[in-house]
């Protein structure tokens, strides 16, 4: 998501081209100077209609906020789990992430939002050899990595041998 108001300072800021992406429907945007949380609301609720969504991942960052308006506005969602950020909930992720990816058993689209995002991340480890990726450390945007590595932790959570996973931005 990127707000529409900020799509040229952005691309120049960031020196990707998000208005070609727009265009080609790999990256969506939201009316106004920031990103609307009710435009998103609304499309995470079609995608449920849509789709049979198990569980979407969290961060806890003001997520009360977003959890309110949606009620405010009759918005049903799927199920929301929460997912921490740390090293606790993300290190079993990034290492399964890595893992199916080197296997071939996680199959990337060649989403160029995506490949951008990855291209940015940088891991990061504790003193104990967790890994998790670094907002602070990217050399950009990594939005959709950490969400790619959630959704796999999330997916694959109590599963001995999960079965084959396409990553899709919708």
């Amino acid at each position: 998501w990127i707000p529409e108001a900020e799509l040229a300072q952005r691309e120049k800021d960031d020196k990707v081209p998000y208005s070609d992406w727009i265009r080609q429907g790999h990256l969506l945007t939201t009316p106004g100077p920031a990103i609307s949380k009710l435009h998103v609301l609304q499309r995470l609720s079609q995608l449920a209609r849509d789709y049979d969504i198990l569980a979407v991942g969290y961060d806890r960052w003001r997520i009360e906020d977003l959890k309110s308006l949606a009620k405010d506005a009759e918005i049903d969602l799927p199920p929301l789990v929460e997912y921490g950020q740390g090293f606790r909930d993300m290190s079993p992720a990034v290492d399964t992430f890595e893992e199916k990816l080197l296997s071939g058993h996680l199959v990337h689209n060649a989403h160029p939002v995506l490949t951008w995002c990855a291209s940015n991340a940088v891991i990061v480890s504790d003193d104990a050899g967790n890994r998790k990726l670094s907002k602070a450390k990217a050399t950009g945007r990594i939005d959709c990595m950490v969400a790619a590595v959630m959704a796999i932790g999330r997916a694959t959570a109590g599963y001995k041998k999960p079965p084959t996973y396409q990553i899709f931005f919708a």
